[in-house]
C-alpha cells in the first residue's frame, strides 16, 4: 500500500520536471487590514493579485493548504470586524470563493497528503491541554480524531509534514509536564505513536521533497539559520551550508521547488532589517538568489498542476536482500515483462549516487563502494511507464 502511494508521487515528479512550480500566498493589505491570495514568483517578486474583495481579514495559525484536486487554496481565517474562524476555499484559478464554513475547532498545523487530499492537523483539546491528531473537511467543519491517546502537549516549530513514505505525520512537540522536545511521528491510519525522538536541535519550517521525501529545514544556532536535511526517525541532522549569513526568518513558512531544486523562504540577513526572497540549493545550501521582499505575502504555498497524469501505471514489485546491509546487495524484480529498467539512488540531501539504465535482467545488483551508512532512497522505472520506490538503510 506505501509503496503504491509512490506511483502517483513518481507521476507527479515525471509532470514537475515540465510544469511550472507555482507559488501562491496571502498579501496583507495593512490599510484596510485584509488579506487577499496572490501568486508570486519568489525569484523575481512578481505579484499576480488574484482575489481582491477584501473580505478576509485575520488568517489563523499561519497554515495553508492547496487541494489539486479542485484547485483551491485552503486556509483559516476571520471576516473582517469578527471573531469567529472559518475555513475559507478559494480557487486558484478564477479568485472566487468557493466555500465559506464555520471552524468549529482549533486545529493547528494543517498539511494536506499528496495523494488522497486529506487535509490533517492537530486538533488542541483546551480542557485537558493535549493535541491530537485528526483529519478535518475544511469544506463541512467537520473532524475525524485519530490519535485519543492525550500524550501530546506544547507543539513547537510550528510546522509539521506528511510523510507518504511512513504514511505519517511528523513534527515537534512535547509530552506535558516536559520540557524537552521530541520528533513525533503519528500513523495516519491507526493514530498511533510510531516514533517520539529527543530533537536536540532548533529546526524550523520543516519541509518534505516531493519526490525523494527527504525534510529539510533552518537550523537556527542563536543568531543565524543554516539550511540542513533532517532524519525525524532519530533525530540525526545533516548541515548543507553553515556560511550564509541569514538572520531572521518571516512568518514560518517556507517551500521547496523541485524544479530549480531549492528551498525558498523570506527572510533577511544579520545585518539587516529588510526582508528577502532566499532560494537556497538543496545539494550546497548555497544562495541562488535573495531578492527584494516588496509585499507581505504570508502562508506560502506551492502548486503543480496534475493534468494529463496518467493513474493507471503499474506498479513494480520486487524484493531486495539484504536490508539493512553493510557491503552490497542485490534487488530482485518480481514482475519482469519484457521491459528495460532503469534504477536510480538518492542520498540523505538528494543527491543522486547512482543510476543504472538498460536493466534487461531480473537481479540488479548495487554496490556499496565509497558509500557512507545511512539512509538512501531508491526508484526504479520501467520502459512500459511501470514504477517503484523503496529505502535501503547502509550499516557499517
Amino acid at each position: 500500500m506505501i509503496r503504491a502511494l509512490f506511483i502517483i508521487l513518481f507521476l507527479c515528479w515525471c509532470h514537475i520536471a515540465n510544469s511550472q512550480v507555482i507559488s501562491y500566498g496571502l498579501l496583507y493589505d495593512n490599510s484596510n487590514v485584509t488579506h487577499h491570495l496572490s501568486s508570486i514568483d519568489m525569484i523575481s517578486d512578481n505579484l499576480n493579485i488574484i482575489y481582491n474583495p477584501n473580505n478576509v481579514g485575520i488568517i489563523v495559525n499561519e497554515t495553508s493548504v492547496i487541494n489539486t484536486s479542485n484547485n483551491h487554496y485552503l486556509f483559516e481565517g476571520r471576516r473582517p470586524g469578527t471573531t469567529e474562524d472559518h475555513y475559507f476555499a478559494i480557487d486558484i484559478n478564477t479568485g472566487l470563493m468557493d466555500s465559506d464554513t464555520l471552524a468549529p475547532d482549533d486545529i493547528r498545523m494543517l498539511q494536506i497528503h499528496p495523494t488522497t487530499n486529506i487535509v490533517y492537523g492537530l486538533w488542541f483539546n483546551s480542557s485537558t491541554g493535549t493535541h491530537h491528531l485528526c483529519s478535518v473537511d475544511m469544506y463541512t467543519g467537520q473532524k475525524t480524531v485519530i490519535d485519543n491517546s492525550n500524550d501530546v502537549g506544547i507543539v513547537t516549530g510550528g510546522t509539521a509534514v506528511i510523510n507518504p513514505l511512513t504514511n505519517t505525520y511528523d513534527f515537534e512537540a512535547r509530552y506535558p509536564s516536559s520540557g524537552v522536545d521530541r520528533y513525533f511521528s503519528i500513523d495516519l491510519t491507526t493514530g498511533n505513536h510510531v516514533n517520539d525522538t529527543i530533537a536536540p536541535d532548533d529546526i524550523r519550517m520543516l519541509q518534505i521533497h516531493p519526490t525523494t521525501n527527504i525534510v529539510y529545514g533552518l537550523w537556527y544556532t542563536g543568531n543565524q539559520h543554516h539550511l540542513v536535511s533532517l532524519d525525524m526517525l532519530t533525530g540525526q541532522k545533516t548541515v548543507i551550508n553553515t556560511s550564509n549569513n541569514i538572520g531572521t526568518v518571516t512568518y514560518q513558512t517556507a517551500i521547496i521547488d523541485p524544479n530549480i531544486n531549492s528551498y525558498l523562504f523570506k527572510g533577511n540577513y544579520s545585518s539587516s532589517t529588510v526582508d528577502r526572497y532566499f532560494s537556497l540549493n538543496l545539494s550546497s545550501g548555497n544562495i541562488m538568489s535573495d531578492t527584494l521582499a516588496t509585499d507581505d505575502i504570508r502562508a506560502l504555498k506551492y502548486y503543480v498542476p496534475t493534468t494529463g497524469i496518467n493513474n493507471s501505471v503499474s506498479e513494480i514489485s520486487y524484493f531486495i536482500s539484504p536490508n539493512p546491509c553493510n557491503e552490497n546487495c542485490k534487488i530482485e524484480i518480481n514482475n519482469l515483462n519484457g521491459c528495460n529498467y532503469e534504477f536510480k539512488m538518492y542520498d540523505c540531501l538528494g543527491r543522486q549516487v547512482r543510476s543504472i539504465s538498460n536493466i534487461e535482467n531480473y537481479i540488479i545488483q548495487i554496490k556499496r563502494g565509497n558509500l557512507t551508512s545511512g539512509i538512501y532512497s531508491f526508484m526504479l522505472a520501467g520502459s512500459d511507464g511501470s514504477i517503484g520506490w523503496g529505502k535501503l538503510l547502509i550499516n557499517d
